[in-house]
């Protein structure tokens, strides 16, 4: 026990420390002593963490003497509360510096609450070939779901569209954004002599720091949802196992990063309680080695539950369909073999059942015989059928050999 302690304290210590703030990564192009536009990078879905990035950045910003924000946003929605979408909407509003949002990269999409990006911002632009969800009660009607990048344009959501990041930089060019009239290009000789523009300032690439992204990675729906699957797997082998409490560190681990991305994401508590309840029911016929109804049961409960996880999201239907799957791998082969393995001949003698009476509660394939309420594995020899009162005739292996006693009328 003290060492299954140790190994969790240790789990935790090690988890803990990726709370700890650290300065985001940048790169920049040039350290040349010329004015400088920070791009930021915002991948993902819309998050506390996020949110609490793009606020960090564009203080930041202002406080480096940075000319213009211009925010790279690739994401399908949010799980934010309406406290954090005021955050947001009030940093960006508040910026001491322009704030210029673009969607892409081509494939790239802004759906959901990260749209209020967008209609936030003081400039936007979007990739050639990205999509814009949701972008108004008239688009929504005529379009589906999302609209092209042109029609974005078209319909006044965006106000550029560019084949390029680089491009909507030069495109802000001669530009007023926010009292500031941008005068960030010249013009040189390109391919064949053909004239192009280019920047004449510096840009400075931003994204979230390694602990920043973990965070976000395990705020994402899914993922918690995964963490959340593999962490109750974990406890339950340890619980059957008897081991020395290494996978018991690494479930630790595992809840309280799942934990992190339930609460970023305003799990349902009903959700989380069916959840806990069919791994319960899942795991009740685990000490008999043999899986039964509850198992079943538990593993569609769980499984259904999980479908109503998050009030905006719910996890793909390929990741729901591959839990369902493991799931009954584990109840149904993996967690039998290993409690089979552990308890069967060693630690409980069969054949001191020899000569006993039972009542099969289930017949072939999968028999199981019931002694004075605790149930056992056995094979039943015909005519012996499910509810027959049988006699232990002999131990082979793990199971408990029956025959005919007193058949049911």
């Amino acid at each position: 026990v003290f060492a299954r302690i140790v190994v969790v304290l240790l789990g935790l210590t090690a988890l803990a420390s990726l709370w700890s703030p650290s300065p985001a990564e940048s790169q920049e192009i040039s350290t040349a002593p010329r004015d400088v536009i920070d791009i930021i990078e915002v991948n993902g879905v819309l998050d506390r963490v996020l949110v609490a990035f793009i606020e960090q950045q564009v203080v930041a910003a202002a406080e480096r003497g940075s000319i213009l924000v211009i925010i790279d946003l690739d994401s399908r929605g949010g799980v934010l509360s309406d406290a954090d979408r005021n955050r947001l909407e009030i940093a960006i509003g508040n910026a001491e510096v322009p704030i210029a949002v673009w969607v892409g990269p081509n494939n790239g999409v802004a759906k959901g609450q990260a749209l209020d990006l967008v209609r936030n911002s003081d400039f936007s632009g979007i990739a050639v070939g990205a999509r814009y969800g949701q972008a108004t009660e008239e688009a929504d009607v005529l379009y589906g779901r999302t609209v092209s990048s042109a029609e974005a344009v078209e319909i006044g959501e965006v106000d550029v569209e560019t084949e390029t990041l680089g491009d909507f930089a030069v495109a802000i060019d001669g530009r007023t954004i926010d009292g500031t009239k941008f005068a960030i290009t010249e013009v040189v000789e390109g391919v064949a002599d053909t004239p192009r523009r280019q920047l004449t300032v510096d840009t400075r690439f931003i994204k979230p720091s390694l602990s920043a992204r973990l965070l976000h990675s395990v705020a994402t729906p899914f993922v918690a949802h995964v963490l959340l699957i593999v962490a109750i797997g974990l406890f339950i082998f340890e619980m059957y196992s008897g081991g020395v409490g290494i996978v018991a560190g690494v479930a630790a681990v595992c809840g309280v990063l799942a934990a992190t991305g339930l609460v970023s994401s305003d799990a349902r508590p009903l959700a989380l309680l069916g959840i806990a309840v069919g791994a319960v029911a899942a795991s009740a016929d685990v000490q008999l080695g043999v899986p039964g109804p509850r198992t079943v049961l538990g593993i569609i409960v769980t499984t259904v539950s999980g479908f109503f996880l998050f009030p905006q999201f719910s996890s793909p239907l390929l990741v729901q369909v591959v839990l369902f799957v493991l799931s009954g791998v584990f109840f149904y082969l993996a967690m039998p073999v290993m409690v089979r393995t552990r308890y069967a001949t060693n630690a409980l003698p069969r054949d001191v059942f020899i000569g006993q009476k039972g009542r099969l509660v289930e017949a072939e394939p999968q028999s199981v015989l019931e002694i004075d309420g605790a149930r056992w594995k056995a094979r039943n020899l015909p005519p012996t059928k499910k509810g027959d009162l049988v006699q232990v005739n002999e131990a082979d292996g793990d199971t408990l050999v029956v025959g005919q006693l007193e058949p049911t009328t």
